[in-house]
């Protein structure tokens, strides 16, 4: 039985899941797709096999829009730079979004590709050369004001807004509750009623945000409680379906069939390893050996990184 810290752990990688493909309680969104056009894009690295981009919004004249989704999409390919160089991912993220988008929204997209790279490595310049203290002001909030300055450098007001500004406003608000919490000067209930007044602040985005790992722990205790039951796939995908969307629900069940099939090629690992050791015509190097074939034949490099935990 899922403990309660269990359950808010893998709602919380569920969310993930869904908000990296769709917005989170949103009736309409169809389930991403993979590409039809190339049956296995993400060939130049392995850990974004099997996963679908975000996708770039455009407006109705199709030109593009500069929101969140557009970084989300960056860093989506981003996150493969210990796999590649540099170079190579930017030259991926520009012929998908070549293929993607028209003309115009293209030559956009790729000059806001080029300000964000150009971004992320000044952060990381002033990270290795931080700012002087300034005892007024608390370190994690020196640190945001610091990246929001680098920020003004690379894009315009109107682009910072659609890009960043949910991010600013989470950050914000989770600064401030640090900040109130760790507040000596402050009794108990002053600190109560300074946090009452950030959750009458909230946006709804954000509430929703905030709320929506426990209302997912809601729903797998539901799942949960129904498999032992005996319910079925298709059962448990209208369980989603009602309390999220049918394309949260159709992300989370491929979330499933993920993780069902990885516990698979886990156990046949673990049973030839197990088959390894036990064999007494091989000596202790030769078992490494045996062993490291058998990862090397089962898995990526990446993936290995994960054995660990289940040797």
């Amino acid at each position: 039985m899922k403990t309660k810290t269990t359950i808010i752990l893998w709602a919380a990688t569920l969310c993930a899941v869904i908000a990296c493909a769709m917005m989170l309680m949103h009736p309409t969104a169809p389930p991403s797709q993979p590409h039809a056009a190339d049956s296995n894009p993400f060939s130049f690295v392995h850990s974004l096999q099997g996963t679908v981009p975000p996708d770039v919004t455009v407006d109705d004249h199709d030109g593009l829009v500069a929101d969140a989704e557009l970084r989300h999409m960056f860093d989506y390919y981003l996150s493969a730079e210990s796999e590649t160089t540099p170079q190579a991912i930017r030259t991926k993220i520009e012929e998908e979004l070549d293929r993607t988008l028209k003309p115009r929204a293209a030559v956009e997209a790729k000059r806001l590709l080029g300000q964000y790279l150009a971004f992320r490595n000044a952060v990381m310049e002033m990270q290795k050369n931080p700012p002087p203290a300034d005892p007024s002001i608390s370190p994690i909030r020196a640190r945001l004001m610091a990246i929001q300055q680098i920020r003004a450098n690379y894009f315009t007001p109107e682009e910072i807004k659609g890009m960043f500004g949910f991010d600013d406003e989470h950050a914000e608000d989770a600064i401030a509750r640090v900040e109130i919490t760790r507040d000596k000067s402050l009794t108990a209930e002053q600190k109560k009623l300074k946090l009452a007044k950030l959750d009458a602040a909230m946006s709804p985005e954000l509430r929703t945000e905030r709320e929506a790992p426990f209302k997912v722990a809601k729903m797998e205790e539901a799942v949960t409680a129904a498999r032992a039951k005996g319910a079925s796939d298709d059962d448990v995908y209208r369980l989603r379906a009602k309390m999220f969307s049918p394309a949260a629900a159709s992300r989370l069940a491929e979330l499933d069939q993920q993780n069902s099939n990885w516990k698979q090629r886990i156990d046949s690992y673990l049973a030839d390893r197990k088959n390894v050791l036990a064999n007494s015509t091989l000596s202790d190097t030769d078992k490494q050996t045996a062993i490291q074939q058998l990862r090397d034949t089962q898995f990526s490099s990446t993936e290995q990184l994960r054995l660990g935990a289940y040797e």
